[in-house]
């Protein structure tokens, strides 16, 4: 088989103190059905057994190392600096790929050879791995100036387009991840998505515990990309409130009323997205 028909693709994982959460991500990576495929690990400096756990599963691991570092885009970036895959994707420690997410993937590669980011849809699971809601990506690329919409866990990204448009920004410490997604978008790249689960991801990330920070990251980001401010402000302000709303809920213990908003905007995510061409 040729490079082109089995592409080299790349697992990034980056982790720090992760101890009850990495192995399953280990495990997922492992249980590819698709085989020509490379894991890095790299480790901020753990101190609570993650490193052991790293260390036992070597072997399943092109390269891995474990030292402080300045946040998560710094770590991405170092393994980005170890890849040698085609294509690229960031799994997060306690996050997992279904067992047939690459072998998705490298298929969409072959029929849509010229595509930039490829993704798809992300389960949100619960600590105890018990199914939350689905994550569609709004596929209207051009909402990307404004807000993130698509799935950092469900994506995969060329070794060319990281070459062409850029690596992480790594004076963002929360949405460097919006902040790349935009930025390839206003620079040209091309999106691919793929209509099915790629990633399962657990709920409580950094993002979501660190919202008001994400908010004013994305409100920066979007004012360096050339969002007039005013336009930003009025985006930030319906995030904090929103945010706010979302936590008087949680005080409230309105869990059922959160789930069941989410899982309503979920499908009018998804009702949008049969409307736009693909």
């Amino acid at each position: 088989m040729s490079e082109n028909s089995s592409p080299r693709v790349s697992v990034i994982t980056v982790v720090f103190n992760a101890a009850g959460e990495i192995q399953r991500t280990l495990d997922s990576v492992q249980q590819q059905k698709y085989k020509n495929l490379e894991h890095i690990v790299i480790d901020g400096g753990s101190t609570d057994g993650t490193v052991e756990i790293i260390r036992q599963a070597q072997a399943g691991l092109v390269f891995w190392s474990s030292r402080p570092d300045s946040g998560i885009y710094q770590a991405m970036n170092q393994g980005l600096a170890k890849a040698g895959g085609d294509l690229i994707g960031m799994l997060n420690a306690g996050d997992r790929y279904p067992p047939d997410a690459v072998s998705a993937l490298v298929e969409a590669r072959r029929d849509s050879p010229q595509g930039d980011v490829y993704h798809g849809n992300v389960c949100l699971v619960s600590r105890r791995g018990g199914y939350q809601e689905t994550l569609f990506p709004e596929i209207d690329y051009r909402l990307l100036t404004v807000k993130m919409t698509l799935n950092h866990p469900g994506s995969f990204i060329t070794r060319n387009a990281y070459l062409k448009y850029g690596y992480y920004n790594e004076n963002y410490k929360i949405a460097g991840d919006y902040d790349l997604f935009s930025r390839f978008y206003l620079k040209g790249a091309s999106f691919r998505y793929l209509d099915r689960t790629m990633a399962f991801m657990s709920e409580g990330g950094i993002s979501e515990a660190r919202a008001k920070e994400s908010a004013a990251e994305c409100h920066a980001i979007r004012i360096s990309h050339g969002i007039p401010r005013a336009r930003s402000l009025a985006i930030l302000y319906r995030d904090i409130f929103l945010i706010r709303l979302r936590d008087l809920a949680g005080i409230l213990r309105l869990y059922p009323a959160i789930r069941l908003w989410r899982r309503i905007d979920s499908r009018i995510v998804k009702n949008k997205n049969r409307k736009i061409p693909i």
